[in-house]
């Protein structure tokens, strides 16, 4: 009788099915938190781009194109991409700074990017009480 898997862990990396991590947006509030947020995500193994306002045409369309086509799971973005972007399948948005917002514009047009067409879809607001304390009432009334 031949074993075909005289080692185990050839067995198992055989019968593993590669799973796509889902699409993520991390949402901040500056361009420079934009591009170190991408950097330590890429620096620990994620396939992340940076998306703001401050980066060559030529590199924010590179970093959508990979989101688009599955090279990139992981954008990391200004308010500059809350608007008028449209992707497909995205699971994930994560708000990593509080929206710098005065109604439910800001807010809407971030987590919008999730949940669409009948999909389901997860938005995340990291609050810190230390540097979002004047935006406690708004958001009060955003998630009451």
């Amino acid at each position: 009788m031949h074993d075909q898997y005289p080692n185990t862990d050839d067995a198992h990396r055989d019968g593993e099915q590669k799973a796509t991590p889902p699409k993520t947006i991390v949402f901040v509030n500056t361009r420079r938190k934009c591009s170190v947020i991408a950097c330590f995500l890429s620096l620990y193994g994620f396939k992340a781009y940076p998306v703001h306002s401050g980066l060559t045409q030529i590199l924010r369309h590179q970093g959508l194109k990979a989101f688009e086509s599955d090279d990139c799971h992981i954008l990391v973005a200004t308010d500059a991409l809350a608007r008028g972007m449209d992707f497909k399948d995205i699971y994930h948005v994560i708000n990593y700074d509080v929206p710098n917002f005065r109604s439910w514009a800001s807010y809407i047009h971030r987590v919008g990017r999730t949940g669409r067409l009948g999909n389901r879809g997860l938005a995340t607001t990291f609050y810190s009480p230390d540097h979002d304390s004047n935006m406690a009432p708004f958001l009060y009334q955003v998630f009451d």
